[in-house]
């Protein structure tokens, strides 16, 4: 598989997109110890810090491409419980604006806050937050949110876009409900395939917090995404699962940050389709990504050093 994705690069017919990506994050950006590797003697995971090195290490290798590394975070970013007590927005921007996220899909953890989360959070960030099927109050909606969004990689057009769990409200406490509204997330994708693909998108990227059910259904029911980045319900996957019909790529890492995803796309230049990809996950052990010393700062004041809890 390696020699075919080199004989493909090698032959300049093809581009090569890196996503690299987060999900449920849960708040835990801090270090704490992988008991599930070595319950005796866990090795120690940097949390945000070593992501900080890891990230920098990978734009390092694109300095000549930057174009086509890109972040996203499917959700669930936030910590705290399902009434708000813990979470902390402006944190979680201010970390996800020092790594360099591109764009960040709105989860349920992200709506522990409610609304007024939402806007203490989009205040902060200096990327999009994404969503296509959840919607709040109208004034505010184009103001907070993005439908999808889509990018320009050497004449190749990649579109995104987001989806929350359409069951929302049975997750969180209902004072955080108000003027929250979620949306049938199949029909919602059925639109926005249609929509994107009428912008010129050659290549669709979900950020989803369905689920990983939700998410091997809407590959087969929904044709014309190409790669769904999963989050929300807690497991991670080791390896891509392909749909075997419509060939929708399903990748999602286990959550608190406990790792990263990185899948590389090998996109075809003349039929502007996926011809081949590589996934891999990063777990962010110390001992291979150095903590950044500014990042440890920044979790120090705010008493996250370790993980959330």
């Amino acid at each position: 598989m390696k020699l075919l994705l080199f004989l493909l690069l090698s032959s300049g017919n093809y581009i090569q997109v890196d996503v690299v990506f987060t999900g449920e994050m849960a708040g835990q950006y801090g270090m704490k110890k992988a008991t599930w590797i070595n319950p005796n003697f866990p090795p120690t995971l940097g949390g945000m810090a070593s992501f900080y090195s890891l990230m920098r290490e990978l734009r390092n290798r694109t300095v000549n491409k930057p174009d086509t590394l890109f972040l996203f975070d499917a959700g669930g970013a936030m910590g705290g419980n399902l009434m708000g007590e813990g979470a902390n927005p402006e944190l979680t921007a201010t970390l996800m604006n020092k790594i360099g996220y591109d764009a960040m899909n709105v989860g349920i953890r992200d709506l522990n806050l409610g609304l007024e989360g939402l806007k203490r959070l989009a205040n902060t960030a200096n990327f999009p937050l994404i969503s296509s099927n959840l919607q709040v109050s109208p004034f505010e909606d184009a103001k907070l949110l993005k439908k999808y969004l889509i990018y320009d990689v050497k004449g190749i057009k990649i579109g995104v876009f987001g989806l929350i769990n359409e069951n929302a409200v049975f997750y969180l406490w209902k004072h955080n409900q108000q003027n929250l509204r979620f949306l049938r997330d199949v029909k919602t994708a059925e639109k926005m395939v249609k929509l994107l693909h009428e912008k010129g998108a050659d290549v669709i990227i979900l950020l989803s917090g369905l689920g990983f059910r939700r998410d091997t259904m809407l590959a087969r029911m929904v044709p014309g995404i190409d790669l769904i980045i999963g989050s929300f319900d807690g497991f991670g996957l080791r390896n891509a699962y392909e749909d075997p019909i419509n060939h929708t790529i399903v990748v999602r890492t286990y959550n608190s940050l406990s790792e990263v995803g990185i899948i590389s796309l090998f996109i075809d230049k003349k039929y502007k389709t996926i011809a081949g990809y590589d996934y891999r996950r990063e777990t962010l052990l110390v001992d291979r990504y150095l903590p950044d010393h500014r990042i440890l700062k920044l979790l120090s004041l705010s008493g996250k050093t370790s993980a959330f809890r």
